[in-house]
């Protein structure tokens, strides 16, 4: 059906990108969602724009008068649906209901296109349950007027189910460290902290904290477009002497009938305050006049205010030009409302009555974080609240005195505009296993998180699926799509499920049975893919559209070539040299790569060798890695304690236990220095085939003190800081993230003298030693010099960190591959 839809609009030939404007789940045209679209309809030639409105339910009728039907769309209509598929982005003021069909949200979750979120006030006085998953992670930019409410969206603002998990953490992580300091406690304290069961909460919670707020370079400061018109109206309506009473509104009432209603605190509260004799008479007195105004969500329950109505008091509902009202009016009495904000954007006088502040905090809470945060005066109950008007009346209030704490733009929509235009096109990450460990995965993780950071839209599709959440730290807010889940009986076929489900997992089985076509069978993890793979791999290119995709995998690059369509950039990232291809593999390489509108390589070797082999676009792009500001081993009391007699200096090596990494002869290397009376430990960590050859010749030379076969690490850094050295002894290296991940941490290497990766990484002498290739020997002598010699091995700490900072930090390396996408663009 959808696929239809789309052809439909291909059909149409609609060239100009769609952006899908709404508010307020289409019942009005009154707010950002409507005004901002206004704005781009006559400001924007460059896009198509479309509001939706809901025909049986819209309170606006009139103000769409002025607008073409070309330019509107009858929500859940086939139209709105066909209108959908082909928009570039959603923008709302209330939710992705305002402008995305039911359908869509209900059934097809996964087809949520990018959201920019008007909001329809400003976050301060009510959280609000936003952070970078929510909508399935479709939130690309987020409107807020100050800096101050941009603080609150970027390091605050987070789910309910967040706040809980974050709470639960930190009171599990207080209690066991209780646990352990109890002196009455010391062996089963000791026990816990055997089983790493600290460390799991650490990273539970680090995770937990990735999750809070909107990252920074996906908010946009530029104000509500309604402040614009309010500041229009405000020049052409007269103020008067009249007081707006408008209460926010309460969640916990949604479900009221109007008994419960009426017996409620917030009933009571305002018709007590809209019958006060005091107040009435004063007001009377004076000249002024009160408007109440119920909120929309429950302008049904109006008419249980009629006995308050007179002369001075006027209540009216929801479905009225709120704006006007604003401009007429001198006062705002609210309790905790972001109507509060338009008052002050007017410079206006705002006054909260607060009777159930403390009900209210506990059941919806804000940011507040002391009474100066509130942009006027406080009172807790009706009688003070009433004096206060009453001196407010008899000092003539003038809005001049006072000033907005919203730093607005000359104009909020042309701001926010020229923000959402500049958007860049989507990203997506093709790599083979995104939930694994290894080196590419860290270079997607580390480029995907950046390009994240920093506006863009990012989503990585990993061709396989090993666990529920990516290992490396990829951010919990970017898209992830996988081919193929190979987590253990996650398509276990079961007689008692439905018949769709049964259906689907028979398919899953029965293609998995088949080899990769579309894969080279000489990729390095060829056997785990399968017919499966091809067909939802070849499925999620052919549908790509006006995008960049970047490949990390030989065939993937292929397949990039080969089937998407013009509209298309490619990158095909090249992570090994060129020799370390198969022949059927560079081939294939020399035949296809022509089709990628760029290659990356590592080095200047590789870029030497792939002009000559491939042509084209080949650009050197390396690896970058996180470079702190002051690394542990750079403290001087540390790098002078690791050359203590007694002190056991730490080294490190992480690699494949495969053949290719040669790690037998770093154990044969710790074997001498051991002989030597070298007081090392060398831990080694990796998976593969041969890590049960290397606990053997470990066993066999004696070397189990000194020498640890560990399992594969997420956290390489907290490894590189508790160690003095880092030791590569690959055959081959096409870049080497060990490398880079270790001088960033002010850890040296020693490595043999190879080609590509060490050869332009490892400058001898300053980050770290080369050795003879392959000689063990010599490769035990490099790392006894820096262990006797501590003033080098001092000097070479210090640079190794600057080398990595100056050359291959993130930052570097990310603006390299921004560079070459804005090439594309």
């Amino acid at each position: 059906m959808f696929d239809k839809l789309s052809k439909e609009i291909d059909s149409k030939q609609m060239k100009k990108p769609i952006w899908l404007f709404g508010e307020n789940l289409g019942k009005t045209a009154r707010d950002n969602g409507f005004l901002f679209f206004k704005y781009c309809l006559e400001h924007n030639t460059q896009v198509d724009c479309y509001f939706v409105y809901d025909v049986k339910n819209f309170k606006d009728k009139k103000k769409l008068e002025s607008i073409s039907n070309d330019n509107l769309i009858k929500r859940n209509t086939r139209r709105h649906s066909q209108i959908y598929l082909k928009a570039r982005f959603c923008i709302v003021s209330h939710g992705i209901k305002d402008a995305v069909p039911d359908i869509f949200i209900s059934r097809k979750k996964k087809n949520v296109k990018p959201i920019i979120y008007l909001q329809h006030g400003v976050i301060k006085y009510k959280k609000i349950f936003y952070n970078s998953e929510s909508y399935n992670k479709n939130i690309l930019r987020f409107v807020v007027s100050s800096e101050s409410e941009k603080e609150i969206v970027t390091n605050r603002m987070m789910p309910r189910r967040t706040e809980h998990r974050l709470k639960f953490l930190r009171w599990k992580l207080y209690s066991h460290d209780a646990l352990v300091s109890n002196n009455s406690q010391v062996e089963l304290g000791e026990y816990i902290e055997s089983t790493g069961y600290r460390e799991k909460l650490s990273a539970s919670l680090k995770f937990e904290e990735k999750k809070i707020g909107i990252a920074e370079g996906r908010v946009i400061n530029s104000g509500l477009p309604r402040y614009d018109r309010l500041r229009e109206l405000a020049g052409d309506i007269k103020q008067t002497k009249t007081i707006l009473i408008f209460p926010t509104w309460r969640e916990w009432l949604a479900n009221k009938d109007e008994k419960g209603f009426v017996e409620s605190d917030f009933f009571k509260s305002y018709f007590s305050l809209l019958s006060n004799t005091k107040l009435c008479d004063e007001l009377r007195s004076k000249g002024w006049r009160i408007l109440f105004l119920l909120h929309v969500e429950k302008d049904n329950f109006v008419q249980l205010f009629d006995d308050v109505k007179s002369d001075i008091v006027e209540v009216i509902t929801g479905d009225v030009d709120v704006q006007k009202i604003i401009c007429q009016s001198t006062i705002l009495i609210t309790d905790y409302s972001s109507l509060s904000w338009d008052f002050n954007a007017l410079n206006k006088e705002v006054v909260f009555y607060q009777f159930d502040y403390e009900d209210y905090y506990a059941k919806r809470g804000s940011y507040v974080d002391n009474d100066s945060d509130w942009i006027g005066s406080i009172y807790y109950d009706e009688e003070s609240l009433i004096e206060s008007i009453g001196n407010k009346l008899d000092n003539e209030i003038e809005s001049n005195s006072l000033k907005s704490q919203l730093s607005l733009p000359s104009s909020c929509s042309a701001k926010l505009l020229d923000s959402i235009s500049n958007i860049k096109k989507k990203i997506y990450f093709f790599v083979y296993n995104i939930y694994g460990v290894g080196g590419t995965v860290r270079t997607v993780t580390n480029f995907a998180n950046w390009l994240y950071t920093k506006g863009y839209d990012v989503e990585v599709v990993s061709v396989r699926r090993t666990s529920k959440y990516p290992k490396m730290g990829l951010h919990p807010g970017i898209r992830v799509t996988h081919c193929y889940d190979a987590r253990r009986n996650i398509y276990k076929i079961d007689s008692k499920q439905g018949l769709k489900k049964l259906t689907y997992h028979l398919v899953v089985s029965g293609l998995s049975r088949f080899k990769s076509f579309a894969f080279h069978k000489d990729e390095e993890l060829y056997d785990n893919l399968s017919f499966l793979t091809d067909v939802k791999l070849l499925r999620k290119i052919k549908n790509l559209d006006d995008c960049i995709a970047i490949g990390t995998l030989p065939s993937i690059n292929i397949m990039l070539a080969k089937w998407t369509n013009s509209t298309v950039k490619v990158i095909a990232q090249e992570h090994r040299y060129f020799d370390a291809h198969s022949k059927s593999m560079q081939d294939s390489i020399k035949k296809y790569y022509s089709g990628c509108d760029i290659v990356t390589v590592l080095t200047q070797d590789d870029k030497s060798v792939y002009e000559k082999q491939v042509g084209g676009k080949i650009i050197i792009a390396p690896n970058g890695t996180h470079c702190p500001e002051s690394p542990v081993k750079l403290n001087n009391e540390f790098i002078e304690i690791a050359h203590e007699d007694n002190r056991v200096f730490n080294i490190v090596c992480l690699g494949r236990y495969v053949t290719l990494k040669q790690i037998d002869l770093l154990i044969l290397a710790a074997d001498i220095l051991k002989k030597q009376e070298c007081n090392i430990s060398l831990n080694i960590y990796g998976h593969g085939e041969l890590k049960a050859e290397l606990v053997q010749q470990v066993k066999q030379l004696g070397l189990e003190d000194c020498v640890t076969i560990n399992g594969a690490i997420d956290d390489v850094a907290t490894v590189y800081r508790n160690s003095d050295l880092c030791v590569l002894t690959s055959s081959s290296e096409s870049f080497g993230m060990t490398i880079i991940e270790a001088n960033a941490e002010a850890v040296p290497i020693v490595c043999f003298d190879i080609d590509y990766g060490p050869k332009e990484l490892v400058i001898d002498g300053i980050n770290g030693l080369k050795a003879s290739c392959f000689d063990y020997h010599d490769l035990a002598n490099k790392i006894s010099y820096l262990i006797d010699n501590p003033d080098v091995y001092k000097e070479m700490c210090y640079r190794s960190h600057e080398h990595i900072k100056n050359n291959y930090s993130i930052d570097k390396s990310s603006e390299n591959l921004r560079n070459i996408i804005q090439t594309l663009e």
